[in-house]
Protein backbone atom coordinates (compact mmCIF):
# COMPACT_ATOMS: atom_id res chain seq x y z
CA UNK A 1 0.00 0.00 0.00
CA UNK A 2 1.29 3.23 -0.87
CA UNK A 3 2.18 5.85 2.15
CA UNK A 4 3.40 9.21 0.21
CA UNK A 5 4.28 10.31 -2.69
CA UNK A 6 5.97 13.03 -4.35
CA UNK A 7 6.18 14.64 -8.10
CA UNK A 8 9.12 15.86 -9.12
CA UNK A 9 9.45 17.02 -12.61
CA UNK A 10 12.08 16.98 -15.39
CA UNK A 11 12.55 19.97 -17.36
CA UNK A 12 12.00 19.47 -21.31
CA UNK A 13 12.15 21.58 -24.63
CA UNK A 14 8.90 20.39 -25.19
CA UNK A 15 7.30 21.14 -21.50
CA UNK A 16 8.02 19.45 -18.03
CA UNK A 17 7.82 15.87 -17.29
CA UNK A 18 6.42 14.48 -14.08
CA UNK A 19 8.47 11.98 -12.14
CA UNK A 20 6.43 10.33 -9.43
CA UNK A 21 8.35 8.84 -6.56
CA UNK A 22 5.95 6.30 -4.64
CA UNK A 23 6.85 5.04 -0.93
CA UNK A 24 4.79 1.89 0.91
CA UNK A 25 3.95 1.13 3.72
CA UNK A 26 7.23 -0.74 5.94
CA UNK A 27 5.94 -4.62 5.90
CA UNK A 28 7.47 -7.73 7.35
CA UNK A 29 8.93 -10.36 5.13
CA UNK A 30 10.33 -12.97 6.49
CA UNK A 31 13.00 -12.16 8.98
CA UNK A 32 13.29 -8.73 8.44
CA UNK A 33 10.70 -5.12 7.35
CA UNK A 34 10.76 -3.72 3.85
CA UNK A 35 9.78 -0.49 2.32
CA UNK A 36 9.10 -0.29 -1.26
CA UNK A 37 9.79 2.62 -3.15
CA UNK A 38 9.30 3.28 -7.16
CA UNK A 39 10.48 6.66 -8.94
CA UNK A 40 8.80 6.86 -12.21
CA UNK A 41 11.79 7.84 -14.70
CA UNK A 42 10.49 8.70 -18.02
CA UNK A 43 12.58 5.51 -19.78
CA UNK A 44 13.26 3.03 -17.27
CA UNK A 45 11.25 3.28 -14.17
CA UNK A 46 13.56 1.87 -10.80
CA UNK A 47 11.74 0.09 -7.98
CA UNK A 48 13.27 -1.20 -4.92
CA UNK A 49 12.82 -2.62 -1.73
CA UNK A 50 15.18 -2.01 0.91
CA UNK A 51 15.46 -4.35 4.19
CA UNK A 52 15.86 -2.74 8.20
CA UNK A 53 15.93 -4.60 11.10
CA UNK A 54 12.34 -3.10 11.72
CA UNK A 55 9.30 -0.92 9.78
CA UNK A 56 11.23 2.63 11.07
CA UNK A 57 14.52 1.17 10.19
CA UNK A 58 13.42 -0.13 6.53
CA UNK A 59 11.37 3.32 5.72
CA UNK A 60 14.56 5.69 6.97
CA UNK A 61 16.61 3.30 4.83
CA UNK A 62 13.98 3.74 1.61
CA UNK A 63 14.12 7.72 1.63
CA UNK A 64 18.09 7.19 1.85
CA UNK A 65 17.88 5.18 -0.70
CA UNK A 66 16.05 7.41 -2.80
CA UNK A 67 18.14 10.56 -2.21
CA UNK A 68 20.75 8.44 -3.64
CA UNK A 69 18.93 7.45 -6.69
CA UNK A 70 17.75 10.93 -7.57
CA UNK A 71 21.29 12.44 -7.01
CA UNK A 72 23.14 9.96 -8.93
CA UNK A 73 20.83 10.36 -11.81
CA UNK A 74 22.12 11.49 -15.06
CA UNK A 75 18.70 13.91 -14.90
CA UNK A 76 19.94 15.26 -11.27
CA UNK A 77 24.20 15.66 -13.11
CA UNK A 78 22.61 17.40 -16.34
CA UNK A 79 20.34 19.92 -14.13
CA UNK A 80 17.37 18.94 -15.97
CA UNK A 81 15.46 17.15 -12.32
CA UNK A 82 13.75 19.56 -10.24
CA UNK A 83 10.98 19.29 -7.31
CA UNK A 84 8.90 22.80 -6.84
CA UNK A 85 11.85 25.13 -7.63
CA UNK A 86 14.62 25.12 -9.54
CA UNK A 87 17.05 25.39 -6.68
CA UNK A 88 14.96 23.57 -3.96
CA UNK A 89 16.72 20.35 -3.66
CA UNK A 90 14.20 17.09 -3.46
CA UNK A 91 13.32 17.16 0.26
CA UNK A 92 15.11 13.83 0.87
CA UNK A 93 18.03 13.02 3.33
CA UNK A 94 21.36 12.53 1.76
CA UNK A 95 23.89 10.60 3.74
CA UNK A 96 27.17 12.82 4.67
CA UNK A 97 29.12 11.39 2.00
CA UNK A 98 26.35 12.98 -0.42
CA UNK A 99 25.90 16.69 1.27
CA UNK A 100 28.53 18.20 -1.04
CA UNK A 101 25.99 17.44 -3.83
CA UNK A 102 23.57 18.60 -2.68
CA UNK A 103 21.16 21.98 -3.51
CA UNK A 104 18.81 23.66 -2.26
CA UNK A 105 16.97 23.08 1.27
CA UNK A 106 18.87 19.59 1.19
CA UNK A 107 22.08 21.50 1.61
CA UNK A 108 23.97 21.60 5.40
CA UNK A 109 25.75 24.38 6.32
Amino acid sequence: MIMATRTLRLIGDDGDIEVPVSIHMPVEDDRAWRCDYEIGWPRTPRAHRPFGYDGMQALVLALSAIAIDLYTSRYHRAGLLIWDDNDAGYGFPLGRGMWDDAVGMDKRD
